[in-house]
């Protein structure tokens, strides 16, 4: 019998240590998302022109916002994705951002298309979808995938220029039997037809893939190093991870969008170890629990000098060796 380590409040929080930095390498191995205008051309032209958009956000516990540490009251009181996506976009082009948060944890897609007349009631412009982790253990991606699209069809239904991001889930832990490993490529697949059916790009459908993201994290890292909870939520990083990769799909920038306004604060000890670079190459958080370090490329080691200060914020440099 197999026993997981699982806590869904602060425990995992109390256990680490959070910095945020930037590196000019990009050596990232991995699927990095792109940014297309022509997915989500309604919504960049409201960005753009600084009118109001309302982002409608339907899906389960991740997106809840467990397990920042904003949301279970632990320091550095990170704020969750949505909040997070929500923030950068006001920063970038300075309009207003509406943001409606209905998710609910232990929902899946079922509990999506019930509550959707609700969120529909406020009239969003774009539409955040992210459910999968409490779907992958029915092991039937048809069926969450005909939810998926059931969902859009009402959504365009009620507003024609409504435009989607799907966002396929994080991995879940390969030791609890709810979150097969096998299934979330599949349900990824399943999104993915949908975002691009026949092979051809479908506008206002773009895909933010966060699965083939935490099976590249995983190849390096345990299941344990990449949650909050030990199972099937995101650490601060994980929240991090997940905004990049949607603020990636509404951000055209040379330089990959900037959410270090919110970077968690340091609570203890000093650091020395290896890197690991994120998605946008230049933006990351190391996480460290109990002094040893929990996020690491395997091929760029960099020296530390600096101060970690139980108050301040990262200080130092960065030197790759």
């Amino acid at each position: 019998e197999t026993h997981v380590l699982f806590n869904n409040g602060h425990w995992f929080h109390d256990q680490q240590i959070e910095v945020t930095y930037e590196r000019a390498a990009t050596d990232w191995p991995g699927p990095v998302p792109r940014f297309d205008a022509g997915r989500l051309p309604k919504t960049l032209a409201k960005l753009k022109a600084k009118q109001k958009l309302t982002i409608g956000v339907s899906g389960d516990s991740i997106t809840f916002g467990l397990n920042a540490s904003g949301l279970v009251g632990a320091s550095p009181f990170m704020p969750i994705y949505p909040e997070l996506v929500a923030a950068q976009l006001r920063e970038t082009f300075g309009g207003e951002i509406n943001l409606v948060n209905r998710a609910v944890g232990g929902w899946n897609i079922n509990s999506g298309l019930k509550d959707l007349d609700q969120l529909i009631a406020h009239q969003p412009d774009l539409v955040i979808v992210a459910y999968g982790m409490n779907d992958v253990g029915y092991r039937n991606p048809e069926t969450y995938k005909a939810g998926v699209a059931k969902l859009i069809e009402r959504l365009r239904a009620a507003n024609a220029d409504v435009e989607v991001i799907l966002v396929a889930t994080m991995l879940g832990n390969d030791q609890w039997h709810h979150t097969p490993r096998a299934m979330f490529p599949l349900y990824l697949d399943a999104l993915k037809s949908l975002a691009e059916p026949d092979g051809k790009p479908a506008q206002g459908i773009a895909l933010a893939d966060l699965t083939s993201l935490w099976t590249e994290m995983l190849k390096r890292k345990r299941d344990s190093d990449l949650t909050g909870n030990g199972v099937n939520h995101p650490s601060d990083f994980g929240h991090r991870v997940y905004a990049s990769a949607i603020l990636s799909l509404l951000v055209e920038a040379t330089r990959p969008p900037d959410i270090t306004n919110t970077a968690p604060r340091i609570q203890r000890a000093s650091l020395m170890g290896n890197a690991f670079s994120s998605l946008t190459n230049r933006y990351f958080c190391f996480v460290i629990t109990n002094g040893r370090p929990l996020m690491f490329s395997p091929d760029v080691s960099f020296s530390f000098n600096g101060n970690l200060n139980l108050s301040d914020r990262f200080s130092g440099k960065l030197t790759s060796t």
